[in-house]
């Protein structure tokens, strides 16, 4: 994985736990993924990301996922997709909002079937 899918990661799954307030630990879930993929840098960026605006965080990242992960092939997309997903699962639940903003990052990337799929598989 490079640096941007690594920021990809990142920025996805904090933008989904930053939506109920980040707890302890879901950032602890945040710091695990980055020692992981030896992303402590672009953890960093990340929170910098989106402390810089947080209201329209959401939004911006949907453009900087579009911009530059433009040449990053659907199935390392569907991936980063996938592991948020089931990173989110963890934590033992997917409010609505945080299933909506994953689908709107599918269908930006083209995966919205894959995502509910995904999704479909797992409710069962």
């Amino acid at each position: 994985m490079n640096s941007e899918q690594k920021k990809a990661l990142l920025l996805i799954k904090a933008i989904i736990f930053y939506y109920h307030s980040l707890r302890q630990d879901e950032a602890e879930m945040l710091e695990q993924t980055a020692k992981e993929l030896d992303a402590v840098a672009e953890l960093s960026w990340t929170y910098e990301f989106i402390n810089s605006d947080f209201p329209s965080s959401t939004s911006r990242a949907r453009t900087y996922l579009k911009e530059n992960l433009e040449s990053t092939s659907k199935e390392d997309k569907f991936e980063i997709l996938k592991t948020v997903w089931i990173d989110n699962e963890k934590k033992g639940y997917i409010s609505e909002i945080e299933a909506v903003t994953m689908l709107k990052i599918s269908k930006d990337w083209g995966l919205e079937g894959q995502l509910i799929a995904l999704a479909r598989s797992k409710s069962n």
